[in-house]
């Protein structure tokens, strides 16, 4: 399963978050993005797809047919796309919040349910492999305070933390918004949730200090680390900890942003 580009993913899995956590009746299938999707009208729905296949480079006119192909045995949800120029696509949404999204041509030849002919119903899990299918998510807490950190793939130092809300939805956007706005257009990705917890976000800071270093071991993301505690000094040394650990260019470990 090819995934989508960092652009796209970001795109199209936060939009269908922010969609599940609006207070909108939607379906309780245990697969958030699929039941905010199944939620909206047939034209708003063909838009979504349409605009996420555009931000990944997939050229497509417009949506000739999506066709909702069911779930597999782990209740990852199966979209699929027929453009108006012929392009067929399978789109496969992970049941866990924040999980990437992934693409697949029709076809292709990956295993069913990921490849194989599309605008077929994905085949019944059988009991034995139902029985191992990941657990429905739990619902927080009455009355829960929520936060959220974002960060950018980039060497920069933009992140975006909110934390101590008990609008979930607010939260992330206000993060997700902060980080934008340091950084000049790069775009941000969500690095983690906090459940009535306190929390900081760790950076390991070249001599510019509005560069990170990056992780040798994926040379994909910055070096920034979080941390949870039961208070904010705990957050931080948990965050600063797994900077040092992580850290192998001698950058400086610093705490960037912490609250409860």
């Amino acid at each position: 399963m090819t995934p989508f580009a960092a652009r796209g993913l970001w795109w199209l899995g936060g939009l269908l978050l922010w969609l599940a956590m609006a207070p909108a009746t939607l379906a309780q299938t245990g697969n958030p993005a699929h039941d905010a999707l199944t939620a909206r009208p047939e034209a708003e729905r063909r838009q979504i797809i349409l605009q996420a296949l555009r931000s990944v480079g997939q050229g497509c006119g417009s949506v000739a047919r999506l066709y909702p192909a069911g779930m597999d045995a782990r209740r990852s949800a199966y979209w699929d796309v027929r453009c108006a120029d012929g392009g067929q696509w399978r789109i496969r949404l992970p049941a866990e919040r924040f999980a990437q999204p992934s693409l697949q041509r029709c076809g292709a030849g990956a295993p069913p349910p990921q490849g194989g002919p599309c605008f077929q119903a994905v085949a019944a899990a059988p009991a034995a492999a139902r029985t191992t299918a990941a657990p429905r998510p739990t619902a927080p807490p009455p009355g829960a305070r929520f936060g959220a950190i974002y960060t950018t793939d980039q060497p920069r130092a933009a992140f975006g933390f909110a934390n101590g809300r008990t609008d979930r939805l607010a939260v992330n956007l206000s993060a997700l918004r902060a980080c934008e706005g340091m950084a000049e257009g790069a775009p941000c990705q969500f690095r983690g949730e906090i459940i009535n917890q306190c929390a900081a976000l760790a950076f390991a800071l070249t001599r510019n200090p509005r560069e990170v270093l990056r992780d040798h071991r994926t040379q994909a993301q910055n070096l920034g680390t979080t941390g949870q505690g039961s208070t904010q000094a705990e957050a931080e040394a948990a965050a600063l900890e797994a900077c040092r650990l992580a850290d192998r260019e001698g950058g400086n470990c610093r705490i960037m942003a912490a609250g409860c």
